[in-house]
């Protein structure tokens, strides 16, 4: 029986996440329950003064796609209909945030935010990343990690999960580097002696979890025809649709990046 509805469902039993920003600092909401029916949450701020001692009080909370905020408050508070729910906190791995670049804007991080389709077969994962391309930004706009080196000396294949909008514009517009639209663009830098490898895959489905599958054994498409299998690389990059001079801002979801064999995470927000 459930506690927090009188349900027989077993809605209560796994915690589960969800991610908010914290004046630009990511973390990750966990609870201790999780009701059928979300009722009231309360966020003492005042505990983050000592822990981040530069960053005002300032909480937006993610939550069923609807975004809650209140600046300069001591709690904030979500109410629904029933009971209270116990949450702690915890930051993101730096190693999973990603640093925008799209000229002429400033530089950003990505987001990490809820699984738009959670009930996915691909990408069950409660949390992804969000990238955004801005409207007018560079056809080359995208991402970048170099925290954590990426070792692929044993590895023969990355997948990576991605889900693009449904509204997504860049088919119906050329490509200025005559790649396939929609697209998305993975290159690994910073390799023995400076070496890169890149390749790009077309997107067949929009609306819907897809995952690629990169061969490491092939030549880079990029620069030196050197593989990617045997080399261990500094900096990961992604581009989703390379070569799109975006209309509108579009949004694009990224989930597990995965290297193969051995199951191995690179990247993962869940």
């Amino acid at each position: 029986m459930c506690d927090c509805c009188n349900k027989t469902e077993k809605c209560c039993s796994k915690p589960k996440r969800i991610a908010y920003d914290l004046n630009n600092q990511i973390f990750n909401l966990k609870y201790s329950t999780f009701p059928c029916e979300l009722t009231e949450i309360k966020v003492p701020l005042d505990q983050y003064s000592t822990s981040f001692p530069d960053t005002p009080r300032y909480l937006a909370l993610a939550y069923g796609g609807r975004i809650f905020s209140k600046p300069n408050s001591e709690i904030l508070s979500i109410r629904s209909k029933k009971c209270r729910v116990e949450v702690s906190i915890s930051p993101i791995e730096p190693k999973n945030l990603f640093t925008v670049f799209q000229p002429p804007f400033a530089q950003t991080l990505t987001s990490v935010v809820q699984n738009p389709i959670c009930k996915s077969l691909i990408n069950p994962n409660q949390n992804v990343m969000l990238f955004i391309k801005a409207k007018d930004s560079e056809p080359f706009s995208g991402c970048f990690n170099n925290i954590v080196p990426v070792d692929l000396t044993t590895k023969t294949s990355v997948t990576v999960n991605v889900l693009y909008d449904i509204k997504n514009k860049s088919g119906s517009s050329p490509n200025v580097y005559g790649l396939p639209s929609p697209n998305f663009f993975l290159k690994f830098e910073g390799g023995p002696g400076g070496i890169s490898w890149t390749q790009v895959q077309a997107v067949p489905v929009l609306g819907s979890w897809v995952q690629l599958t990169f061969d490491l054994t092939l030549p880079s498409t990029e620069g030196a025809p050197v593989i990617a299998t045997g080399n261990v690389f500094s900096t990961i990059t992604l581009i989703p649709d390379n070569g799109y001079v975006a209309v509108d801002n579009t949004p694009y979801h990224i989930g597990d990046i995965i290297s193969n064999p051995g199951q191995v995470v690179v990247r993962n927000w869940a």
